[in-house]
């Protein structure tokens, strides 16, 4: 089951935009700047511009844009120009973004995302606040929130996999799926049959949670010592909790101090204790060790 991975794609892109920006960079003295400046107006224009008159030197914002961009085929790799919005895309999309489509064919292009005019002189103040970037809507408190000008915000989350039953309380057999190989069953009150996970105990949290040294900076995934193993044994029978270790190692690992499943996933409280609490947390440093 592929999932969408918001961090790769922004680090992917930070990679990107940094790429270009090193080329770009290779060839700025070649060619003037025609923004913050009114009086380059004409590297672009025949003539200089007035309102409702263009006189664009190129036939289109592809090839003025591209005239000094000259990275735009590596950016279709990020954000492709030449395609036709989904009707799904037009309803999502900001008004000032659907306007500036490329009529004739009804297609992305660069306008749809950038808009030079915010440097001209009624839009000034405007452009003193933008990233220079000329993105419309400017200015956005993080880069992601530009995105979802047009692309549907819920449909970019990171995929709770511990979010495991809908509104009705039934259960969504493929978020179990997110880290067993088939649905579990469950066995009496306490505990559920050992289906098959898509790797073992402790990888299987660190998946997601990358926490080395862990809590208080201790490595705590390690075989619990034969004192501390008698304490444990001794809060399960005062407090009646679940403190459960590696089967086969006897270490102690994330489920021992985490209940991973939402609340009414498993009948027995005594093992679902931690299901409401914030980061699952289902027992504190004393159950293990001695005040």
């Amino acid at each position: 089951m592929k999932s969408f991975d918001p961090l790769l794609f922004w680090l992917l892109l930070a990679a990107f935009l940094e790429f270009t920006a090193s080329r770009n960079h290779a060839f700025a003295e070649e060619i003037d700047n025609p923004h913050d400046n009114e009086e380059s107006c004409i590297l672009c224009h025949l003539e200089h511009p007035s309102k409702g008159s263009t006189s664009l030197k190129f036939d289109g914002a592809e090839q003025l844009c591209g005239h000094c961009h000259r990275d735009m085929d590596t950016h279709h790799s990020i954000h492709p120009t030449d395609i036709t919005p989904s009707t799904r895309l037009l309803q999502n999309m900001q008004k000032s973004f659907q306007e500036n489509i490329n009529l004739a064919e009804n297609k992305m292009g660069c306008l749809v995302c950038h808009d030079p005019t915010i440097q001209c002189e009624e839009n000034v103040k405007h452009y003193a606040n933008s990233s220079k970037s000329f993105l419309r809507g400017e200015p956005y408190n993080k880069p992601v929130d530009f995105c979802y000008q047009c692309h549907r915000r819920a449909a970019y989350q990171k995929l709770n996999p511990h979010e495991q039953t809908d509104e009705q309380g039934d259960v969504l057999k493929n978020r179990c799926l997110i880290c067993h190989t088939s649905f579990p069953e469950e066995e009496g009150q306490e505990r559920v049959s050992k289906a098959s996970l898509k790797s073992d105990l402790i990888d299987i949290c660190n998946n997601c949670h990358k926490t080395p040294n862990h809590p208080s900076r201790t490595n705590h995934i390690i075989k619990a010592s034969v004192g501390i193993r008698q304490y444990m044994e001794q809060t399960v029978r005062d407090l009646n909790v679940y403190l459960p270790l590696e089967p086969q190692t006897g270490r102690i690992y994330c489920a021992t101090c985490h209940y991973s499943h939402q609340s009414g996933i498993v009948k027995s409280e005594r093992v679902a204790l931690g299901a409401d609490s914030q980061a699952f947390v289902r027992s504190t440093c004393d159950y293990c060790h001695d005040k």
